[in-house]
């Protein structure tokens, strides 16, 4: 009996599919939202960090001003380096590509770079306020499965330090995805031998970048 009363313990609220979310405007709502946002700059941090890129969080202390993004295809397969635009202290710009091994990759680009790339990037990257909400219902069917792009972008200089993504399936057309069509764009402008395609942003970057592709040395 007490093994079968054991059984019934563990499996009660996960067999019936039953969910205990907390209030809408509760101190526990609010208090998870905070948790998953710490939570999520973390891994963010640590994405960027296995790509070959320099930790967010050490940009303050060097006083470096950069915009990034990590280009992710839909299903996982082509290994794609980072890219990195960054100003620095003489106010010139240069572009980085980023790979997991071997020294970044640098270019130089007009000045004018820089503000174009504030005024695309604006307050997306900014952290999200908590907004309280309705716990969802238990019974909400599954999400479909969906296969595209995304895209983690990441800005820091010597005051703060920002991250955020954007993905194909559920993104929308925001400033985040035009943020990073124009780094895509950026960094294929760096190499005569690609073809940029508006219509096709990403292939466009990963059929020149491509670690399969002539970059490598």
């Amino acid at each position: 009996m007490k093994i079968v009363f054991a059984l019934v313990l563990l499996t009660g609220s996960w067999a019936t599919g039953q969910v205990n979310f907390p209030p809408k405007d509760s101190a526990q709502q609010r208090a998870n939202f905070e948790r998953g946002k710490a939570n999520q700059a973390s891994y963010d941090e640590s994405r960027f960090t296995r790509a070959g890129f320099e930790p967010l969080s050490k940009l303050r202390a060097k006083k470096r001003e950069v915009k990034r993004a990590l280009f992710s295809d839909p299903y996982g397969m082509i290994s794609l380096p980072g890219v990195e635009v960054e100003r620095t202290s003489d106010g010139s710009v240069k572009l980085n590509v980023i790979r997991t091994v071997g020294a970044p990759t640098s270019s130089l680009l007009p000045g004018s770079v820089w503000a174009r790339l504030n005024r695309l990037q604006g307050t997306s990257l900014d952290p999200r306020p908590y907004v309280p909400w309705d716990p969802p219902e238990t019974n909400e069917p599954p999400p479909s499965i969906c296969h595209g792009w995304g895209v983690l972008l990441g800005a820091g200089d010597a005051s703060t330090t920002k991250s955020a993504s954007w993905g194909a399936c559920g993104g929308s057309q925001d400033a985040k995805l035009n943020l990073a069509s124009e780094l895509a764009r950026l960094a294929v402008s760096t190499k005569p031998e690609c073809t940029f395609d508006e219509q096709d942003v990403f292939w466009s970057f990963a059929n020149c970048f491509d670690a399969q592709h002539s970059d490598q040395p």
